[in-house]
């Protein structure tokens, strides 16, 4: 799960001809979106990104501190939980006759193909297609209770999200803003154990100051929040 490549995955014509009729999933994923969803119809993570750095640049021109988590997973969809998929789906009111169709799709016997060369089919456990049209809504529902717990936390944390793309970001005075940092890291670590997910090494943290990230950063360490390099002695 920590490197290797990536196959492309190809879906049968008839699912993918079917899914375009999956008007419940879209409806299911209308009702859940929010103002921080990034993801969805007439909405991109890099209006998100800007939305964020006007922030951050209004904040620091008025004598605030700033500091954020632009969190990521290593290889999130081949890490999706099946059985806590199911429970979610059930637990949230996502079309039931969708969600059948979708898991026995999505756990379907896999053959890889190398030019003309195939394996035997191969089990799945765990993981979900990234290529199918319903993938999106699969992931806005596997994350959904835990990101939902994340915001509920603290107010003056905003948490976008953009499918395994999670940055969160606060803002105030220079304590203030250090204290949730690191109690919302904690928080996000064990978010990310609950959901199986590893924690990429591209997540990174930054702030409106350059020397106070640097010892953030080694405090997240000792605290076991790996952000970016690892910070030198």
């Amino acid at each position: 799960p920590l490197g290797g490549t990536r196959p492309i995955t190809l879906t049968p014509m008839l699912y993918r001809i079917i899914c375009k009729q999956a008007f419940s999933v879209q409806h299911w994923e209308e009702s859940r979106d929010t103002v921080h969803e990034s993801a969805g119809k007439g909405k991109s993570a890099l209006a998100a990104a800007l939305i964020r750095n006007i922030v951050a640049e209004v904040t620091v021109g008025c004598g605030g501190f700033v500091a954020a988590l632009l969190n990521d997973f290593e290889k999130f969809y081949d890490h999706i939980d099946i059985p806590t998929l199911i429970l979610q789906g059930i637990k949230h009111c996502f079309p039931l006759e969708w969600l059948l169709v979708l898991v026995v799709q999505h756990t379907a016997p896999r053959v890889l193909k190398a030019g003309n060369m195939l394996s035997q089919p191969i089990g799945v456990t765990s993981s979900i297609v990234a290529g199918c049209r319903c993938s999106l809504a699969l992931t806005k529902l596997y994350l959904l209770e835990g990101v939902e717990g994340l915001r509920a936390l603290d107010s003056k944390n905003t948490i976008y999200k953009y499918c395994d793309d999670i940055p969160i970001t606060t803002i105030g005075t220079t304590q203030g803003v250090l204290k949730r940092i690191c109690l919302i890291a904690v928080e996000y670590g064990i978010f990310a154990k609950r959901w199986h997910q590893v924690m990429s090494t591209k997540s990174n943290l930054v702030t409106s100051d350059f020397n106070v990230t640097k010892r953030l950063s080694k405090q997240l360490h000792k605290l076991g929040c790996h952000y970016g390099p690892e910070p030198s002695a």
